[in-house]
C-alpha cells in the first residue's frame, strides 16, 4: 500500500486528496487512512485504487467498513471489475477502460434503464505522471 497527497487534477474540483494505492481495501487500509486523515485535516477526499495501476485485478474487493472515513470516498476500478465492486460504499466510482488512442472512441455506459453517451469534457496532461503520482503530489505513507 502506498498513500500520497495532492490536489485532484483529473476533475474540475481540484480537492485536496489522499490517493490510496491498494487493490484490497481492508480494515488495516482503513486504519492507516484514518490515521493519515487525522494528520492532514486539509484533505477533502480519499481516492482508492489510485496510482495508475488500474488493471483487471485492481481494487476488486472492499472488506472493511468505510463509515469512519468522513470525507468524500472515491474508487477507481477497471471496467472489467466494476461488477464486483459495491459501488454503494463510495460517493463516486471512476471506471477506467485503457485504450491505445482516444481518437474515434466515444464512451457509452448502459444500465437496465439508462444509456449515457459521453463527450470529451476534460483532458489532462498525463505525461508528467511518474509511479502513479503527478509532479506536485507528496508521498506520505508506504509499506
Amino acid at each position: 500500500m502506498r498513500i500520497w497527497k495532492g490536489s485532484e487534477r483529473e476533475d474540475k474540483e481540484h480537492k485536496m486528496t489522499l490517493f490510496v494505492e491498494a487493490s484490497l481495501v481492508s480494515d488495516r487500509v482503513v486504519e492507516v487512512v484514518s490515521k493519515v486523515l487525522r494528520q492532514n485535516p486539509d484533505v477533502e477526499r480519499v481516492y482508492f485504487g489510485a496510482g495508475g495501476v488500474t488493471g483487471p485485478e485492481s481494487l476488486c474487493y472492499v472488506c472493511a467498513d468505510l463509515s469512519c472515513i468522513k470525507v468524500e470516498k472515491v474508487a477507481e476500478i477497471h471496467s472489467e471489475r466494476i461488477k464486483f465492486l459495491d459501488v454503494d460504499v463510495f460517493d463516486k466510482v471512476i471506471m477506467t477502460t485503457p485504450v491505445k488512442s482516444l481518437e474515434k472512441i466515444v464512451p457509452k455506459i448502459q444500465t437496465d434503464s439508462v444509456l449515457r453517451v459521453f463527450k470529451e469534457e476534460l483532458e489532462v496532461d498525463f505525461s508528467e505522471v511518474s509511479k502513479g503520482c503527478y509532479n506536485n503530489d507528496v508521498e506520505i505513507y508506504k509499506d
